[in-house]
């Protein structure tokens, strides 16, 4: 299932004594941090390959890696050596300001028997290749710190927002804590985005959000002013936003619902 590949994609060895001296060198090696828009960053506005750069977005998971996200705008995030990986899990559906070194995802190849991004720059993790399921531009996280949000508790916020990617990944610390999403309705499972039989009561229904879907259960898609029909295509193309609480079961996410709303549509939607 889709959560235990996510778990497993994200895992690293443990970083060594010479690993954790690089830290500094890698930082000197690439200049000193530039302040970035992460969409210039993304869309290769600006000279920012292999250079340092400070920028901010929201981390969450995309096809088995970590992620920065403004929008539609994503960078694929690759954990620098030294930088305790739980700093980073611990983050997940957060805002954040993140500091590390940008490169462009390439197709593999080899010198020497060697992959290329080892050659070039030993002292980063080497890029996976490239997929039209992953973005094309890289960060390779040197340095990651939480961002204030003004006018309500820091921990409260992160627990009442998560992308689907993110709670996957870390099922324990979202149970059973009150969490909002935002996803494309997909009525009663019509795209077959959960495994069939998987929902737990006749009445569950489906919320998409990218690659990730969950079953909601508790509640019918509908609120103030308007009521969707499960069974009906015509009403996939609308957004919610759902309150509730979320569980993890052999990989399957489902949300226990105590509240729908109608959301606006995100520019980038894609079924």
């Amino acid at each position: 299932m889709i959560g235990v590949v996510l778990a497993a994609a994200v895992t690293v060895a443990e970083p060594g004594p010479q690993q954790s001296r690089n830290v500094v060198q890698t930082g000197d090696k690439y200049g000193e941090p530039r302040d970035g828009d992460l969409r210039s960053v993304a869309n290769e506005e600006g000279n920012y390959q292999k250079t340092q750069v400070r920028t901010r977005g929201r981390l969450g998971m995309v096809g088995g890696f970590y992620s920065l996200s403004d929008g539609s705008a994503q960078l694929l995030v690759l954990i620098g050596h030294g930088l305790d990986e739980s700093e980073v899990k611990r983050r997940l559906g957060a805002e954040v300001e993140a500091r590390g070194v940008v490169r462009r995802i390439r197709p593999k190849e080899t010198l020497g028997g060697r992959d290329l991004d080892l050659v070039e720059d030993p002292d980063l993790p080497p890029m996976p290749a490239p997929h039209v399921g992953l973005p094309r531009v890289s960060l390779t996280l040197l340095g990651v710190s939480d961002i204030d949000l003004p006018g309500r508790d820091k921990a409260d916020a992160l627990s009442q927002r998560a992308p689907f990617g993110a709670i996957l990944a870390d099922p324990a610390r979202f149970a059973g804590k009150p969490i909002r999403v935002v996803g494309q309705f997909r009525g009663r499972n019509l795209y077959a985005d959960l495994p069939e039989g998987s929902e737990r009561a006749p009445g569950d229904w489906v919320l998409k959000d990218g690659a990730h879907a969950v079953w909601v259960t508790g509640r019918a898609p509908k609120g103030k002013g308007f009521t969707l029909d499960p069974d009906y295509k015509g009403d996939t193309t609308r957004w919610l936003e759902v309150e509730g609480k979320p569980e993890v079961v052999d990989g399957v996410l489902y949300l226990r619902a105590s509240k729908v709303t109608l959301a606006q549509r995100r520019k980038d939607d894609e079924r």
